[in-house]
């Protein structure tokens, strides 16, 4: 199998280097931020989850907000696909979340998407240099230079 801190960080390479391109194609629709988490989410499918379970069964969690293409699904390649793996952040020590302006032990925490921080708060029309984690109450952004990715089943 692939190495997944090796493929995520390439794949953050690969978001920044095509999102200014995004951007400003999709600035001229009007549902260019719609059209923009499909495409996140076309990405991770294609490219991450492809890397790691091509002919598989398995799926990843839906990458942030998710597409909204397939009526009941937020997947775009295969709609009745359920999660079988997840991808968790680990970390030997606490690492600190912009958010709350602590130090968070991010093992227990679920990975949502890769974002940027701009000072106030986290976003996708900055470089992507940070990941956005939740629990069940709360959202934390770690930078991604703090922790490592592992997968475990579902």
């Amino acid at each position: 199998m692939m190495n997944l801190n090796s493929l995520l960080k390439d794949y953050i390479d690969f978001l920044n280097n095509a999102l200014p391109f995004c951007r400003a194609t999709l600035s001229q629709t009007k549902y260019g931020e719609d059209i923009l988490h499909d495409w996140f989410q076309a990405n991770w499918e294609m490219i991450v989850e492809s890397a790691l379970f091509y002919g598989s069964k398995r799926y990843l969690p839906i990458y942030g907000q998710g597409a909204d293409l397939a009526t009941g699904s937020s997947r775009v390649s295969n709609p009745d696909a359920v999660a079988t793996d997840k991808i968790y952040c680990t970390s030997s020590e606490p690492v600190y979340d912009y958010i709350s302006k602590n130090h968070v032990d991010v093992r227990q925490l679920e990975f949502e998407e890769f974002v940027g921080w701009d000072s106030d708060w986290y976003s996708v029309e900055c470089a992507l240099d940070c990941v956005l984690l939740s629990d069940d109450n709360e959202e934390y952004v770690v930078s991604i230079d703090t922790i490592q990715f592992a997968l475990k089943p579902v």
